[in-house]
């Protein structure tokens, strides 16, 4: 392979159509999931990560009282990001979220780089929660080994059990986990409204005094720290192949779970900041010992056991959305055909590798990596969104290349301050160089002609994103930020691991890809378009090679290879 091939085969696009992709088995397509399946997954997948594994740290060491508004900027953030995802998955209801949208909007690189980030944020996710799980039943049951629970040892022998029990679980099927997910969802509910029923009754004001103890700039620091408490609303979206009318009840479960968890959050972590003063949080497990401290051993008790179930609930999330990410890899032929065949091979095959990874690697080693593989895939969702409504809507070639531009601008803004904040760079060049960066852009694309295309769209999914281009371009610009917030160890951790995602890529994924095979695509299988295997797939497309002429190839609407 060449490197102008390598190249167009990198930004290759998929073109969403059914027959473009191999489909989930029919054990495994079953429609079972309705809009409350999906709104408690949303929630149970977001709800106990952040809440009880990331609060401690970022009210003691980064915002103090003010973590409360640093909950409420990452929402803010989020909800943008959630806003583009709703309408991405009305678009495209199918197994791949981020990774899916991508591969239609972007191109094949940037997909499997994405796909990639999005194992961060499952795999890697459930691997902390199972670690911070096992931390928080020590607190529970005392008497509990350290090799068990890894509290002083690296080895945590019940994280790596929990993975391996919830993928077995998992394993089953999905019309069964479901019931599980939404049975501990509710409990853990419950939990959480002890907390904030309970704590009301027990807090000091005085403990919210100074409320900004480390300004503006730890609250903007602790929320890039806790946007991984936010992890959970994308995962519905793997959800989209086995949920009941997909196309309208997927967007509207991103929604409420977003709205339903971003109250919680911030309700309890007033609480938090009220019952104890920020310096003195414990940050393993800041909600029981903070209600320890202030006599109530019961509900400490309550709560430590219940952020138990919380996280095992998490964490089931997590290890659910992860296969499907790799099962639509693998039907993409981006990664090996085995996890093309079944749920259950992937989701066993994921387990092992997370219930390893669980029981050696510390929980904080682990968080910010994942949520700067969150910020990536948010991020390219919002510019898939952006090209989308371009290509739908505009008559003018140059509004991609400001969109370009402008995620540019916003990376520059988000590292000239964290420069500027270090005082690496003088505070002047982030207000003179980086903000005007990002504003002329998107003035450009502002006043572009995004709506003014005679091209009307003729199928509108059943969710469109509002005030688009305005809700993307904020969650471009947060998303960019907030990934300069995270540490230099982080960023280069998540630097190193896309470099190695982008040589496996080109080892593999750029020879193995069902998009290398022209014909599959351009052409509308007959039938059904439905086929029992990997191999089905590829023989239908060598037939259909040997027998179609290519001015006939050439003609077909159905589907294109878009290079660059």
């Amino acid at each position: 392979m060449t490197a102008s091939k390598y190249f167009s085969a990198a930004l290759r696009r998929k073109h969403p159509s059914p027959h473009a992709r191999l489909p989930l088995s029919p054990a495994s397509t079953e429609k079972t999931l309705k809009l409350h399946d999906l709104v408690l997954f949303g929630i149970g997948g977001a709800l106990g990560s952040g809440l009880f594994l990331l609060t401690g740290r970022a009210a003691r060491d980064l915002a103090g009282p003010a973590v409360t508004m640093s909950f409420a900027v990452a929402a803010m953030a989020c909800l943008f990001s959630a806003l583009s995802y709703a309408e991405m998955s009305s678009r495209l209801p199918n197994s791949g979220g981020a990774y899916s949208f991508s591969y239609a909007g972007l191109g094949e690189l940037p997909a499997f780089l994405v796909g990639m980030c999005l194992t961060l944020e499952y795999g890697v996710s459930a691997a902390a929660i199972a670690r911070s799980w096992a931390s928080y039943l020590a607190d529970a049951v005392p008497f509990l080994p350290s090799w068990a629970t890894g509290v002083d040892s690296q080895f945590s022998f019940l994280a790596f059990l929990l993975v391996a029990a919830l993928s077995v679980v998992l394993a089953m099927g999905m019309r069964e986990a479901k019931w599980v997910i939404n049975i501990s969802t509710i409990l853990y509910a419950l939990i959480v409204f002890i907390i904030i029923g309970f704590g009301s009754f027990n807090v000091d004001p005085s403990n919210w005094n100074p409320f900004l103890p480390f300004g503006f700039k730890g609250v903007i620091a602790a929320s890039s720290a806790i946007f991984f408490s936010y992890v959970g609303f994308d995962e519905i979206a793997t959800m989209s192949e086995e949920a009941i009318d997909a196309a309208r009840t997927v967007p509207l479960a991103i929604i409420l779970s977003m709205l339903a968890v971003t109250g919680m959050y911030i309700a309890s972590s007033l609480i938090l900041t009220g019952l104890v003063n920020y310096s003195q949080l414990n940050i393993d497990a800041p909600f029981s010992v903070a209600f320890r401290s202030v006599g109530l051993p019961l509900v400490a008790r309550i709560v430590a056991i219940g952020t138990a179930l919380g996280m095992t609930n998490t964490a089931a999330v997590s290890l659910a959305a992860q296969p499907r990410i790799f099962l639509s890899m693998g039907r993409d032929g981006l990664l090996p055909r085995t996890f093309a065949r079944s749920t259950r091979t992937s989701t066993l095959l994921c387990g092992a590798i997370v219930s390893l990874l669980a029981a050696v690697v510390e929980t904080q080693e682990l968080a910010d990596v994942v949520s700067g593989g969150t910020l990536l895939a948010f991020l390219a969702t919002n510019v898939t969104l952006l090209l989308t409504r371009t290509r739908i809507h505009s008559q003018t070639s140059k509004v991609p290349t400001v969109i370009y531009s402008f995620v540019v601008a916003s990376a520059l803004c988000g590292l000239f301050n964290k420069l500027a904040a270090s005082k690496a760079l003088p505070s002047w060049i982030f207000m003179v160089v980086a903000i005007p960066a990002c504003l002329v852009p998107a003035l450009m694309l502002l006043f572009s002609e995004f709506e003014g295309g005679e091209d009307v769209e003729r199928s509108p999914p059943a969710f469109l994103c509002p005030l688009v281009p305005l809700v993307p371009l904020f969650g471009t610009f947060t998303t960019c930020f907030l990934l300069f917030q995270l540490s230099q160890k982080a960023l280069t951790a998540l630097c190193s691991w896309l470099i190695v995602s982008s040589a496996a890529y080109f080892m593999y994924g750029a020879h193995n890809a069902l998009l290398a095979n022209e014909y599959l695509i351009l052409h509308e299988s007959p039938g059904d378009g439905s086929y029992n295997s990997f191999d089905d797939l590829a023989m239908e497309a060598n037939s259909i090679a040997s027998e179609t002429p290519s001015d006939e190839i050439l003609a077909s609407p159905q589907e294109t290879v878009e290079d660059p």
